[in-house]
C-alpha cells in the first residue's frame, strides 16, 4: 500500500464518459484509478475498464476498493463516476477523488 500519489493533469483521462474511460489508454492517459494503480505497480491495466477486471494478484494491490468478493466496491465506484462524469467540472472532480482516496489513508497531488 501507499501512501501518496500524483495525478498529472495533462495525463488525465476524465470528464468524457464512463464508455471511453479506461485505467490506461493506448496513448498513456489514465483515470484516476489508473494513476493509482501505476503508483501500486499494478500491471495488465492498459485497455481495462475498472481493477475488477484485472487478475486476481493486481486487483488485490488495489486495498480498499475491491470487495471480498473481487468486484469494484462503493469507493471504487465512486471514484469511477466522478472520474467520468462529463456534468461536474475539475474542481468539483478533484474534491470527491480527494476525499475518496483521503478514506483510505491516500493522500492524492494533482498537477500540472
Amino acid at each position: 500500500m501507499i501512501k501518496e500519489f500524483t495525478i498529472d493533469r495533462r495525463k488525465w483521462y476524465r470528464g468524457k464518459g464512463y464508455y471511453e474511460s479506461k485505467l490506461v489508454k493506448a496513448n498513456g492517459h489514465k483515470c484516476c484509478l489508473g494513476f493509482y494503480g501505476k503508483a501500486l505497480g499494478a500491471k495488465g491495466m492498459l485497455n481495462q475498464k475498472a481493477p475488477s477486471l484485472l487478475d486476481d494478484a493486481e486487483k488485490s494491490k488495489f486495498f480498499g476498493l475491491i470487495s471480498g468478493e473481487g468486484t469494484n466496491n462503493k469507493r471504487c465506484l465512486k471514484l469511477m463516476l466522478a472520474n467520468d462524469n462529463r456534468h461536474i467540472s475539475n474542481t468539483a472532480r478533484e474534491r470527491i477523488i480527494t476525499k475518496e482516496f483521503k478514506q483510505i489513508g491516500v493522500k492524492v497531488k494533482f498537477i500540472n
